[in-house]
């Protein structure tokens, strides 16, 4: 959605591809998806180093042996496979 206003959206992913946990026709298909809302996807990226320069966040990020720097206003960090539900009154 943010793409859709204008705003740089990159996607780094340590593995071959995104969802890789998934069928491999969804990770294609939801790869091409995000491709066309201008997303910019790295798989097999490493992200090295973040550092906060003023308002801005740094990243260096290691992709294809080479180390790439990425500036951005914000950083959302998406890891883990459980739910975290446990202090939700759900039972």
């Amino acid at each position: 959605m943010f793409s859709r206003f204008g705003t740089k959206v990159y996607l780094f992913e340590i593995l071959d591809n995104i969802v890789p946990n998934e069928e491999p026709e969804i990770s294609h298909y939801l790869k091409e998806y995000l491709q066309d809302e201008r997303f910019e996807i790295y798989t097999n990226a490493k992200i090295n180093k973040i550092e906060k320069e003023g308002s801005e966040i740094k990243l260096n990020v290691i992709f294809n042996n080479n180390e790439l720097s990425f500036k951005a206003e914000q950083l959302l960090i998406a890891t883990g496979r459980r739910a975290n539900t446990k202090n939700l009154g759900l039972e």
